[in-house]
C-alpha cells in the first residue's frame, strides 16, 4: 500500500515540475492573428504542449484560487480586467485538453482597444492545481476600426 501511495505522490510530484514550475511555453494560448477590425472574429487556441491532461474550467465565483475566463485590456500602457464573457452565469462542464490537443475558442470585440485573455486553467477536473499566469494569458491582439 506505501508503494502505490508514494506511485501516486511522485506521479503528483513529476506532473506538477513538468506544468506549474516551467519556464517554457507548455501550455499556449495564442490568437490568429495580431490584428483585427470591430466585429471581426478572434479566434484563439489553447494548445497543451505538455505531457499530462489540462483541464479549462469556467468559474463564476472567483473565489480563492480560483480563475475565470478574463478579457484584460490595454488602458494607459497597464492591462486592466475587463469585463467577463458572456455565457459566464451558466454551469459549464470542464473542457478536457489532452497533451499534444488544442481547443479554440471565438470571440468579437464591438470596441476597439488592445485586448489578451486569461483563462483558468488547472491540472485537475475539479479545479486544482492553477497553472501559472504565464500559460493562461493569450498574446495582446488589436481590435481597430476600420
Amino acid at each position: 500500500m506505501q508503494r502505490i501511495v508514494l506511485l501516486a505522490i511522485l506521479g503528483f510530484t513529476l506532473f506538477s515540475c513538468d506544468v506549474l514550475n516551467s519556464s517554457d511555453n507548455l501550455v499556449e494560448l495564442t490568437s490568429d492573428q495580431e490584428n483585427y477590425l470591430v466585429g471581426e472574429t478572434v479566434t484563439i487556441a489553447l494548445k497543451n504542449n505538455s505531457r499530462n491532461t489540462i483541464y479549462f474550467i469556467r468559474r463564476c465565483d472567483l473565489s480563492g484560487e480560483t480563475e475565470s475566463v478574463a478579457i484584460e485590456e490595454k488602458i494607459d500602457g497597464t492591462w486592466q480586467d475587463g469585463k467577463r464573457p458572456l455565457g459566464c452565469a451558466g454551469i459549464v462542464p470542464p473542457i478536457e485538453i489532452q497533451p499534444g490537443e488544442k481547443h479554440l475558442f471565438e470571440a468579437v470585440f464591438n470596441q476597439p482597444g488592445v485586448y489578451r485573455y486569461r483563462l483558468g486553467i488547472y491540472q485537475t477536473v475539479g479545479g486544482e492545481g492553477l497553472l501559472p499566469e504565464n500559460q493562461r494569458r493569450s498574446n495582446p491582439f488589436t481590435i481597430r476600426r476600420e
